[in-house]
């Protein structure tokens, strides 16, 4: 009973009651409530930094309740739970969060919006950043089976994902969700520059004495009956297997070789041709000054 009087003193010598309309309690110092030996709430103030604190003492933690739900709780660690009774982390959240940026540019009426999501399926998780209008992309993680789909777009179509093979090594995919190299992109690329690693020896036996450089009638003959080029796949499998850039460029780079072998050796018998054309030209010379010496004797 003491304990309740001195409580109800302090409190009508700490609280002032203002008007009618506007009823308040002013705090000067601090105000402190215990139940027992341990557990105490209390609001004080931290001496010449103007800053007032609302805290627990002991090991207990806080709850917040509405509607008799409890929606918030702080344990005694630290760790702060919002949805969840027992949370593992500084803050853990049950459910989808949202975060408000700005209005969207297009319809003033619907706001960006960001939700983190886990979904309720057994190794899946989505987590995605995205807005509400019907025309923005969404950038998450969404993790079903082993695969991840990193980016989707507004209509839920995979921008970007990896796909798993079992192991760690898993193949990613742009614009398609079944990679099946570990780089597949479905579309158009843009670069400044590509640096392919040979898995094949470069062409340079080529240039080598003991390479057969097939003659020409050979070659003509070979392109009439299969219209492309001897080593060089033909328009229809290239159409059905597509093109392997590390190969087919250094496939190119043999015809480019064997092409200027050809300009070599026809460039030597162009210069044998020049230096026989000479020689008939200085035998012609010749042929005409002694046909004119003839002339000349049968008149004289």
């Amino acid at each position: 009973m003491k304990k309740r009087i001195l409580l109800i003193a302090l409190i009508a010598m700490n609280f002032g009651i203002h008007s009618q309309t506007k009823i308040g309690f002013d705090i000067n110092d601090a105000f402190d409530v215990s139940g027992n030996s341990v557990a105490h709430y209390g609001m004080s103030r931290i001496s010449g930094t103007g800053y007032h604190y609302v805290g627990l003492s002991g090991y207990f933690g806080l709850n917040f309740y509405t509607q008799g739900k409890e929606r918030i709780k702080i344990l005694g660690n630290g760790n702060i739970g919002i949805g969840i009774a027992a949370p593992n982390a500084k803050l853990e959240v049950s459910d989808e969060l949202r975060v408000r940026l700005a209005t969207n540019y297009v319809d003033k009426n619907v706001v960006r919006i960001i939700p983190l999501n886990y979904s309720g399926i057994t190794g899946a998780m989505n987590w995605s950043i995205r807005g509400t209008y019907q025309y923005s992309n969404g950038v998450g993680i969404n993790a079903i089976g082993g695969d991840l789909d990193i980016i989707k777009s507004w209509n839920r179509n995979t921008i970007l994902a990896t796909k798993s093979d079992g192991t760690s090594l898993g193949n990613v995919g742009i614009g398609t969700i079944n990679p099946d190299m570990k780089l597949t992109v479905n579309g158009s690329v843009h670069a400044k520059e590509v640096k392919i690693d040979l898995n094949i020896p470069a062409p340079d036996y080529v240039f080598k004495k003991s390479y057969r450089l097939i003659d020409l009638e050979e070659l003509e003959n070979f392109i009439k009956e299969n219209n492309h080029l001897p080593e060089i796949p033909s328009a229809k499998e290239f159409e059905k297997n597509g093109i392997m850039l590390a190969k087919m460029d250094m496939d190119l780079l043999k015809k480019i070789e064997e092409l200027t072998l050809y300009t070599i050796a026809q460039e030597k018998k162009i210069e044998k041709v020049e230096k026989e054309n000479e020689s008939l030209k200085f035998l012609l010379k010749k042929v005409v000054e002694l046909q004119k010496r003839l002339e000349k004797l049968e008149k004289e």
